[in-house]
């Protein structure tokens, strides 16, 4: 695994998997298949994928296949092209909560935007991460 504070340029969809599969394994709760044996609760989505209807336990990470685009200017001339990777957290065991996996989210990545959502009586505890990747920087 790379450094996830170093993320290589335009990491690939694979590369960030692995990197959060390294990072979060120990973390993960998992599916139940029907008429199968678990797997890790670990998922790569893609834009209009419907959930598949396997049973989670603990913690399920969700990450978007494509990821978001935008085109950054500073004070110092230059414009930077950079990706954001949606990854969303969700608690399944309401006994638990996600601090441990903010907590790692932070150290990992310090410039990632994070989104809490508590649980509620209708849902289950969220955290939806950006990780950014800067994939070009250009001085003007």
């Amino acid at each position: 695994m790379t450094d996830p504070c170093l993320v290589e340029l335009g990491a690939s969809v694979r590369e960030v998997a692995d990197d959060l599969r390294e990072l979060f394994g120990g973390l993960l709760g998992t599916y139940s298949r029907p008429g199968g044996a678990p797997i890790p609760a670990f998922w790569v989505v893609t834009p209009g994928q419907v959930r598949p209807s396997f049973t989670a336990t603990g913690i399920e990470a969700v990450l978007n296949k494509a990821p978001e685009r935008e085109l950054l200017g500073g004070v110092t001339r230059t414009l930077t092209t950079m990706r954001r990777w949606t990854v969303t957290f969700t608690q399944f065991d309401t006994a638990s909560d996600l601090e441990a996996v903010r907590l790692l989210c932070f150290r990992a990545w310090p410039t990632s935007n994070q989104r809490h959502q508590p649980q509620t009586d209708d849902s289950y505890e969220r955290l939806i991460t950006e990780l950014p990747d800067p994939i070009l920087t250009l001085s003007l």
